[in-house]
């Protein structure tokens, strides 16, 4: 009989392939690996623990945890937490919905601001301690303008002037922010005198007295026959008051003689164009930041709706006649009554200024009037269209359809008889693209769209020069340095993403759960990761909640952290499994359900919401202190020898758990809940009565190579003896086991170190890059009964806290038996 000695070198789970076929499941690959780490090449370890952050419950129902000014913000149900930085939360937010039941709350930070999606549209907050804002600077309502021919006069006789305005501010963080233009009002000086232009502008909802109205202003036509320029140039700056507020609009009298205007309108044809206007976002329910442009995807916009007055009076339009839009009625009449919804029918001019005014009046009163809550309404024939062209535009991004009716239809193209329907333009397949480095300005021309609009977009990652848009019909790529050069390209149309919440960005690459398992997504296109364990992962695509599942990338410790629910009724996911990508390792990690995760690069930790909605910490202090997970406290009554009486024993405590205090710990052997006594497997002094003393849980190591079998799986064997061999063994006991398939059944043995620093004493060489580490062997025999087989698998389990180790590898000495035994 001829002796093998194997060295097995452990190497992360192998449960796909055939599992006794040295190719497809290499010598030292696992079948089981809970709660491990394999960081380095061929040594596995147990995971750190982790403990609650804070015993306060957070809201409702955590969906996302983000950072943001190095501090961690919750959403939980409708309301948004932050995080003090020691576990204490304060509500910032309320009525925060998610835009889409299916889509967890998305966020990106920008220009030191944190901008996030909602039902609402996107939200922005400027700092912890300001109020959530609605994302985007509103549009400009139309103006009115009497001229005044007195005091500092200006606008010549016989001549046109044009008016735009714009609404700005600045907020906490001083970015200027300017939101898109008015409609142009223009104003003729039919008089004989000079005079100067009294200005009111009607103004939006979700002003404050923080905002602005800069007024800019056209040179004056040479006469009236010409009309004025859209190059238009500051004429003053009125700052909003709460007055202003009250009423609904603001007064500016423009006094400003030619040579004193300011600075060009930034939509003007000879700076951006007015194409280019900053509107809001859109309502998106992903969003990204890419190249200092902030992408929207999945989106929907006002809703828009637009008709035309063909005529008023005689057949047309007239007095009594009304206009319904949201079940708000405007009615037509001799004048101009906002506080009544009234607006005046014009019939004095030409039929074409009859038109305009009209219309002109109608928008007006549309966005004066106390009752409309809803809508916006803008006039948007220019002098060379057609008149009497009038846009409504709902006030909410993403808002519903409302109707528009007329009981003079007729009047109207289209006709109003037959309701009129906004239409926010929906586009699941749809990316909007914001000015660089203006978050909040969006020009309505400034999107791209993705594949086809049946499939939405589900996720939208960006990397340092691509990003990367995952859909039913395939994945997509848009790179490119500015909006021009932008391009969308088809990277592959057979994977689809199972999980949304998969999806992360991770050491420049994307990585996500899909129909073809984890992938890698990057520039040189879509690899398949974990093809290893590829076969739990392909059973858990049937069950209805893998919505639920979500990625956490740990960029420090190279791993990638992919979250699931095991099984259909869970509510929370319950395992994870751990890619490794520079070992190419998965293991499978257990930490309780949890909902959402995030590691916080201040202190290098992961952070995960518990289905309690309380909140997990990693403990990293790199002390035996680091591996054991829950803990509970109670207080110590008395103690005799290795008893010890707490003043209350709850559920959660175990036979098996740990109790310390201070720098004393002790293995729980027995728990009496009558008396309220546990016993310890130790004697310690110095336990402190009446102090706090805590119990806690350890974490459940298991490892289970897969099967041994000296490289041959047909020919018989006896295996004799294995040699574990440990770097920083920290440990009290680690239980062994041994099976072969001709006994499948384990058969233990403990093995006990001689102190909780380690039990080894004989020093076995060098950790890498040659400094001396502690090290220690242990040889054992296999157990009478499971020496002979075709191959046999080796058991390690650690359920006691403060357990650790690196198991660097596994020798196993075995013979063959000859062909006659029997």
């Amino acid at each position: 009989m001829s002796k093998q000695i194997l060295t097995v070198n452990l190497q992360g789970l192998f449960i796909n392939n055939n599992p006794i076929n040295g190719d497809t499941a290499p010598l030292g690959s696992c079948k089981e690996a809970l709660n491990t780490v394999v960081s380095r090449q061929g040594i596995i370890s147990s995971r750190r623990g982790f403990s609650n952050y804070s015993n306060q419950i957070i809201g409702g129902d955590i969906s996302s945890i983000f950072l943001y000014k190095n501090k961690k913000v919750i959403h939980s149900e409708d309301r948004i937490f932050r995080d003090d930085g020691n576990g204490v939360w304060s509500e910032i937010a309320s009525n925060i919905e998610l835009a889409d039941i299916s889509y967890k709350l998305r966020s990106v930070q920008a220009k030191n601001n944190l901008y996030f999606t909602s039902s609402k549209g996107i939200k922005k907050l400027e700092s912890l301690t300001s109020p959530v804002k609605q994302a985007g600077i509103p549009k400009a309502l139309n103006g009115n303008a009497i001229l005044i021919d007195t005091g500092a006069t200006w606008l010549a006789s016989g001549t046109n002037v044009a008016y735009r305005c714009v609404i700005g501010t600045r907020d906490v963080n001083n970015n200027l922010l300017l939101g898109s233009p008015s409609q142009r009002l223009v104003i003729s000086n039919t008089g004989f005198n000079e005079a100067y232009v009294d200005l009111t502008f009607n103004l939006p909802d979700g002003l404050t007295t923080d905002y602005n109205v800069e007024i800019y202003r056209s040179e004056a036509s040479v006469n009236l026959d010409v009309e004025p320029s859209d190059e238009l140039k500051l004429a003053g700056v009125h700052n909003i008051t709460s007055t202003d507020l009250t009423n609904g609009y603001i007064n500016f009298q423009d006094k400003t003689i030619p040579e004193m205007l300011g600075v060009s309108l930034y939509t003007n044809q000879s700076q951006e164009s007015l194409v280019n206007a900053n509107d809001p976002p859109p309502f998106a329910k992903d969003m990204t930041q890419y190249k200092n442009f902030t992408l929207y995807a999945n989106t929907k916009l006002v809703g828009r709706a637009e008709f035309n007055f063909l005529g008023v009076g005689g057949d047309g339009f007239n007095p009594s006649n009304t206009i319904t839009i949201d079940n708000v009625t405007y009615i037509g009449s001799t004048g101009n009554i906002s506080a009544l919804a009234q607006f005046e029918i014009v019939t004095s001019g030409t039929p074409a200024r009859n038109i305009e005014e009209t219309a002109y009046n109608f928008v007006n009163v549309v966005n004066s009037y106390p009752g409309n809550t809803s809508h916006y309404a803008f006039y948007t024939s220019s002098a060379n269209d057609i008149p009497g062209n009038v846009t409504i535009e709902t006030r909410s991004t993403g808002a519903d359809a409302i109707s528009i009716t007329s009981n003079k239809g007729t009047a109207f193209q289209p006709d109003l008889t037959t309701p009129l329907l906004t239409d926010n333009d929906t586009s699941p397949n749809k990316i909007y693209i914001s000015k660089a480095d203006q978050p909040e300005a969006v020009p309505p021309a400034n999107f791209v769209t993705c594949g086809s609009k049946n499939f939405p977009i589900k996720r939208i990652i960006a990397l340092r020069e691509s990003v990367y848009i995952f859909k039913q019909d395939g994945i997509f790529m848009l790179s490119g340095e500015d909006f021009v050069s932008f391009r969308v390209n088809l990277l592959d149309d057979s994977t689809q993403l199972i999980a949304p919440n998969s999806a992360i960005s991770f050491n420049n690459s994307v990585f996500a759960f899909t129909d073809q398992g984890i992938i890698s997504v990057s520039d040189s296109g879509v690899e398949v990761v974990s093809y290893d364990i590829e076969s739990p992962l392909i059973q858990l695509l049937s069950n209805s909640n893998i919505n639920l599942s979500f990625g956490v990338g740990y960029e420090s410790e190279r791993s990638y952290i992919l979250f699931v629910p095991e099984t259909s009724d869970l509510t929370a996911c319950n395992i994870a499994y751990v890619f490794n990508q520079f070992t190419n390792t998965f293991t499978k990690w257990n930490v309780g359900l949890v909902k959402a995760g995030v590691l916080d690069r201040a202190d290098n930790r992961l952070y995960f919401a518990k289905s309690d909605n309380r909140l997990l910490r990693e403990r990293k202090d790199y002390k035996s202190s680091d591996y054991y997970d829950q803990e509970i406290e109670s207080t110590l009554v008395s103690y005799s020898g290795n008893e010890l009486i707490l003043d209350d024993i709850l559920n959660e405590m175990k036979v098996g758990d740990s109790v310390f205090q201070g720098s004393r710990n002790a293995l729980i052997t027995e728990i009496d809940i009558n008396t309220k006594t546990i016993t310890v497997d130790k004697t310690l002094d110095g336990w402190l009565v009446d102090e706090v003393i805590k119990v806690v849980k350890p974490i459940d190591v298991k490892i289970i190579t897969n099967p041994i079998t000296a490289g041959n799986p047909a020919k018989i064997k006896q295996f004799i003896e294995s040699t574990f061999l440990f770097n920083n063994p920290s440990f009290r006991k680690l239980t062994l086991s041994f099976n072969t398939n001709f006994n499948e059944t384990f058969v233990r043995t403990d093995l006990t170190s001689s102190s909780r620093e380690g039990w080894g004493e004989i020093p076995w060489g060098q950790n890498w890059g040659g400094n001396t580490v502690s090290t220690a062997s242990f040889r054992t025999l296999y157990p009478a009964n499971t020496q002979r087989g075709l191959w046999s698998s080796i058991r390690i389990e650690s359920k006691q806290a403060f357990n650790s180790f690196e198991l660097m590898g596994i020798s196993v000495i075995c013979s063959d038996i000859s062909e006659r035994f029997k």
